[in-house]
């Protein structure tokens, strides 16, 4: 009985309460089924590996364009130099810091087979 007299007396609030967990619920939803896209980032520094300043070139977002194809370009080979980069471009269409710097080790291993990275012939 006093159940009852609760839910009578709450029942706004508890509808109110599943409104939101219901809402949340989709959204969260949303974000899971639906990532980002990525998209392939070609590198544009003449640098090659073992030049002077290659490993702060291919962290450095500037040097990088936004090509807006989730397509490897096609010049890009499996060789030592970096080609492009695959990642989810920030709030203004760049590929951050954060994503280079996380790529780094890959970038600079010649064996590495990691498929957001793409690699040409030295310059």
């Amino acid at each position: 009985m006093k159940a009852i007299s609760f839910i009578k007396k709450h029942a706004m609030v508890v509808l109110a309460g599943a409104a939101i967990i219901g809402f949340s619920s989709f959204k969260l939803a949303e974000k899971i089924i639906y990532p980002a896209d990525e998209v392939w980032f070609e590198f544009n520094s003449s640098l090659n590996p073992g030049d002077s300043g290659y490993d702060t070139a291919i962290t450095t977002p500037s040097n990088y364009t936004n090509t807006g194809s989730a397509t490897n370009p096609s010049q890009c080979s499996s060789t030592p130099k970096v080609c492009a980069v695959k990642a989810e471009p920030d709030g203004s269409g760049h590929v951050s810091a954060s994503t280079l710097n996380s790529l780094k080790a890959d970038m600079l291993n010649p064996s590495s087979s990691n498929p957001a990275i793409s690699k040409k012939p030295n310059d």
